[in-house]
């Protein structure tokens, strides 16, 4: 109890925080906090909790680990934060260097830190669970985790993203779907888009947002017909996820250990598990968590304080810091976010009419685009984004250049450059030289990543042809010298 020095009124210090109406002794907290932190990679389950205290009811060993959870997600928030202002650090030491975006990087990344992301699915549903029907309608990793459309289609697995440094720290948030979205809303809280990141061709969407991101193919075949795959699956060029792969398998191997808890909870066991791996890279933290030294010099803004809250039951708290799933409706939508801009009214009316318009129409004909041509948006949209990529502000370049070093076939690199020369995020200027190919230059006019439609059909494709015609800067060159003409006085 605390006590007020002018009106000597008296008031719990518990009270908003996750030792508010705790009926057990304060130390069986303090001594399952240690012991969940020492048995990483290991975990330590409720029933074991209830075994190592000898309660006599499951439930308050099972909200006992609820009140422990909701404490380390805070330590966990003050552990992202930590990190991020290291990172920016990090990458205002190194502004200059840009990793290439071909060829090897070992050299241009050598003493920066490399940070991994990866999606993973730690409960899957099961076919009695799914009223013994096949997921036959999605694929991929995300279908693994909801159920059939039919039986409602609720999520019952975890899907877990994973963000892990080279040699140090791991970060997990629970997510409804693979989407950029999401992904970026993650690896914000973590990294700048200055550091160095690399993933698998899963996060293609992340071009344009990252400058020194690279991705590793883990499906490339071999080039010897004897072989499936190549070797350079998992590594090429300097580039790899085996840092996040690894930590994703002690993930894996250690939440087997509850066998199964509700996706609504599943942040909470992410975020547990993230700061037993991490307490050790943090010296203020763990060693007022396990007494050692002086713990009065620890107090600061190193260690977060967890401020009293309006909640009146740690039920109330608990609740706050649930995961939400996501509808079916809201899933169907989210499948195409990564198609869409996210621009508030505001933001879209400072743009030009001509790239409104283009905006506009991209966001409402996502939604309705099916099979191929959904396939094929999703491809020329990553094809943008590595073109976009190679381009400064203001600065021409050849496109027959751009397209070799972002590795795209140049006339899927041409049909894209017309689609954003009409609505005036390129300038094009095209030199006509003869039988040769005509030479193509582009020039950057906005720095930001804007999603159109770039996929055409019949009709569409030869207005395009057209409309670039009229939009496109032509130069006729000079011809080349091909000596006398025949009969002349020179000959």
């Amino acid at each position: 109890m605390g006590q007020c020095p002018i009106c000597k009124a008296q008031k719990s210090l518990a009270k908003g925080t996750p030792l508010m109406n705790l009926h057990l002794p304060m130390s069986y907290f303090s001594y399952i906090l240690q012991e969940i932190l020492i048995a990483y990679p290991s975990v330590l389950t409720a029933k074991a909790i209830q075994k190592k205290l000898v309660l006599k009811s499951y439930s308050s060993a099972w909200l006992l680990k609820k009140r422990i959870q909701i404490f380390m997600t805070h330590l966990n928030d003050s552990m992202m934060e930590q990190t991020k202002e290291a990172l920016s650090q990090e990458a205002s030491m190194n502004m200059g260097s840009k990793m290439p975006f071909s060829g090897d990087v070992s050299d241009s990344i050598k003493g920066r830190i490399i940070t991994n992301v990866d999606t993973l699915a730690i409960f899957s549903v099961g076919v009695r669970a799914n009223k013994f029907r096949s997921r036959y309608r999605h694929g991929g990793i995300t279908s693994s985790i909801y159920q059939s459309a039919k039986v409602g289609g609720a999520q019952v697995g975890t899907l877990a993203s994973n963000i892990t440094i080279k040699g140090s720290l791991s970060f997990y948030e629970s997510h409804p779907l693979t989407n950029t979205d999401y992904a970026l809303s993650h690896l914000e809280k973590v990294i700048t888009p200055e550091n160095v990141l690399m993933a698998d061709e899963a996060y293609q969407g992340l071009f344009g947002h990252y400058r020194n991101i690279r991705t590793i193919n883990h499906s490339r075949r071999a080039n010897k017909k004897i072989h499936v795959f190549s070797r350079e699956r998992w590594s090429k060029d300097g580039v790899h996820s085996n840092v996040v792969e690894g930590s994703n398998g002690i993930l894996k191997k250690a939440m087997k250990q509850y066998n199964w808890f509700n996706c609504k909870y599943s942040q909470l066991y992410l975020n547990e598990f993230a700061v037993g791996k991490n307490i050790r890279f943090f010296d203020a933290e763990k060693n007022v968590i396990f007494g050692i030294g002086d713990t009065s010099k620890n107090c600061g803004k190193k260690i977060r304080e967890i401020r009293p809250n309006n909640y009146n039951s740690i039920r109330e708290l608990l609740k706050n810091l649930t995961y939400r799933p996501i509808t079916t409706e809201e899933r169907k939508l989210g499948e195409v976010g990564n198609l869409r801009n996210n621009l508030s009214i505001s933001e879209l009316s400072k743009l030009p009419k001509l790239l409104q318009d283009a905006i506009k129409k991209n966001d409402t004909q996502v939604a309705t685009l099916r099979g191929s041509r959904l396939r094929s948006e999703r491809s020329l949209k990553f094809s943008q984004r590595k073109l976009l990529s190679c381009l400064n502000i203001g600065e021409w370049n050849t496109l027959e250049d751009v397209a070799r070093i972002a590795n795209v076939n140049y006339r899927e690199a041409l049909h894209i450059i017309k689609k954003l020369t009409l609505v005036g995020i390129l300038d094009t200027v095209i030199y006509q030289t003869g039988n040769e190919r005509e030479k193509v230059r582009i020039k950057l006019k906005v720095a930001i990543f804007y999603k159109i439609i770039l996929t055409s059909n019949i009709g569409e494709f030869h207005n395009l042809k057209k409309q670039f015609d009229r939009k496109a800067t032509r130069y006729k060159a000079k011809p080349k010298y091909r000596g006398f003409k025949k009969g002349s006085r020179y000959d």
